[in-house]
């Protein structure tokens, strides 16, 4: 695999890769400027980019740590009545958010791979 000096500076052997199965996922990819592929929070926020301004910081986060099982405890302010809005985050086992990271990598990187378009 190429050396990258950015998280957006990935050589075509990266997609190569990808496509034969043979890309490893280790924790120290840059996924985004601000976040590692081993991160909890995924961010891809950006105070230069003028387009964010309007759209709040939270939008642009996953934090895998809320939806992984026994990372870190619910504590859920819903009440029992129906009438309420419910904030629902569901609880995965570790080894589907790791696939669901690598399918977030995927799309937000390489979204030709998806699309099928390699000049996209």
């Amino acid at each position: 695999m190429a050396k990258r000096s950015t998280a957006y500076a990935y050589a075509s052997d990266d997609q190569q890769a990808l496509v034969s199965g043979q890309f490893t996922f280790l924790p120290d990819l840059p996924v985004t400027q601000r976040s590692r592929f081993g991160d909890n929070l995924w961010d891809w926020f950006d105070d230069n980019n003028e387009r964010f301004k309007v759209v709040s910081q939270g939008k642009l986060r996953v934090d895998w740590s809320a939806v992984t099982v026994g990372v870190r405890p619910l504590n859920s302010k819903a009440k029992s009545s129906a009438k309420n809005h419910r904030r629902f985050i569901p609880q995965l086992p570790k080894g589907i958010v790791e696939d669901l990271k690598r399918a977030f990598y995927i799309i937000s990187l390489f979204p030709w791979l998806i699309r099928g378009n390699e000049n996209a």
